[in-house]
C-alpha cells in the first residue's frame, strides 16, 4: 500500500480532516483497502457488523425498509457506512449495495475505537459525522412519509372530481359505525345520483357529461362543513357523510344542495352553456347497531325511492 497517497486521500474526507499524519499511517497500517464489483451487497439487516467501511472510490446505494418508507439513497465518495452498527452493535437498518465498482478502506470496530482514543480531532469529526447522518435520515424519513401520504391521499381520491373514492368509504364507514355504537352525535348519509345521466351523456357526450360530473363534486365540496365527507360513489353517485347531523338537518342540507345543482349554470371545456341537471337524494341517519350494509342499502333505497316518485326531489329512508 503507497501510505503516503492514502494518508493524503484520508486527509481530504471530513471524517479524517485534521486528523495528524502519524495517526493516519497508524490506521492505514491496521485497515485494509479492499476492491468490490458492482451490484454486490455490502451490508444486509440479515447479517452482523462490526466495520466502518469507508468509500474512497465509486458509489454505494442505501436501500431502507418499509418502515422507514422503503426509500433509496446513495452515498459518494468521501462518504462511509456501518457506523451505527459499530456504536449499538445491532444488525445494519438498511441493505448497502455497490452502485459501481467501488474501492472501500476497511475499519474493524476495534481499530476505530482505538483511533478515536488516539485522537480527539477524528473524534470530533465522528460526532460531528453522526449529528449530520442523523439529520439527514430524519429529514429522508419526513420526505418519505410526506410521500407516502401524497400516495395514500391519490390512492383515495378520484381522480376526476376530486372527492373521495369507494376504497376510502370502505375504510372509513365501519369506524363511524363503531363511533355512534359509542354515543357520538347522530351522522346522517346522503346519497346523491344525477337524474337520467346516462341519456344526458348520450345526447351531449362523454366529455360534457365529466364537466357536469366535475360541477356537481364542486359544489358539494363548496357546501361541506370541515368535518363532512363527499365520496363518489359510483359513476354519478356520491355519497355524503354529515357527522353531527340530525336527520331534519340533513333533510334542510339536501334540500339546499339539490336547489344550488339545478339552478347552477354549467359550462362545458369549450366554455359553452350546457343544460341544467338535476339530482335526486336519498337521506338516511345511522342507528346504534347499524352495519355498513344497513347503512348503504337504506341511504340506496331512499334514493331509488326519490328517483321512482319523479326525480328532482329528497326522500328521508322510513321503516318499513
Amino acid at each position: 500500500m503507497d501510505y503516503k497517497v492514502f494518508t493524503d486521500k484520508l486527509a481530504e474526507l471530513s471524517l479524517l480532516q485534521g486528523v495528524n499524519q502519524t495517526d493516519l499511517k497508524w490506521l492505514l497500517h491496521h485497515c485494509d483497502a479492499i476492491h468490490m464489483e458492482k451490484d454486490q451487497v455490502l451490508l444486509s439487516p440479515d447479517e452482523d457488523n462490526d466495520t466502518i467501511y469507508i468509500l474512497m472510490d465509486g458509489r454505494l446505494a442505501v436501500q431502507f425498509d418499509r418502515q422507514r418508507g422503503g426509500m433509496r439513497t446513495y452515498i459518494d465518495k468521501g462518504g462511509w457506512v456501518g457506523e451505527m452498527s459499530v456504536i449499538d452493535h445491532k444488525r445494519p437498518s438498511a441493505t448497502v449495495v455497490t452502485e459501481t465498482r467501488v474501492q472501500l478502506l476497511v475499519i474493524h470496530e476495534t481499530i476505530w475505537w482505538e483511533l478515536i482514543e488516539r485522537s480527539h480531532v477524528a473524534a470530533r469529526n465522528f460526532l460531528h459525522a453522526l449529528s449530520s447522518r442523523l439529520r439527514e435520515d430524519n429529514k429522508l424519513i419526513t420526505e418519505g412519509m410526506q410521500k407516502q401520504k401524497i400516495f395514500s391521499e391519490k390512492a383515495q381520491t378520484d381522480s376526476l372530481t376530486g372527492l373521495r373514492n369507494r376504497h376510502w368509504l370502505n375504510e372509513k364507514l365501519p369506524e363511524l359505525l363503531q363511533q355512534q355504537g359509542a354515543g357520538y352525535p347522530s351522522c346522517s348519509l346522503l346519497m346523491l345520483d344525477i337524474d337520467q345521466f346516462k341519456q344526458f351523456n348520450d345526447q351531449y357526450g362523454h366529455l360534457a357529461g365529466d364537466r357536469v360530473l366535475q360541477s356537481v363534486a364542486n359544489i358539494v365540496r363548496d357546501n361541506l362543513r370541515e368535518n363532512d365527507a363527499a365520496i363518489r360513489y359510483g359513476g354519478e353517485e356520491v355519497i355524503l357523510i354529515l357527522p353531527d347531523t340530525t336527520e331534519h338537518n340533513a333533510e334542510t342540507i339536501a334540500q339546499r344542495l339539490r336547489q344550488f345543482i339545478h339552478e347552477h349554470k354549467m359550462e362545458s371545456y369549450d366554455g359553452s352553456l350546457l343544460p341544467p341537471v338535476s339530482v335526486s337524494i336519498g337521506v338516511y341517519t345511522i342507528g346504534s347497531g347499524d352495519t355498513t350494509e344497513q347503512v348503504l342499502s337504506r341511504v340506496d333505497t331512499a334514493l331509488y325511492e326519490a328517483k321512482r316518485t319523479g326525480r328532482n326531489r329528497v326522500v328521508i329512508w322510513k321503516a318499513g
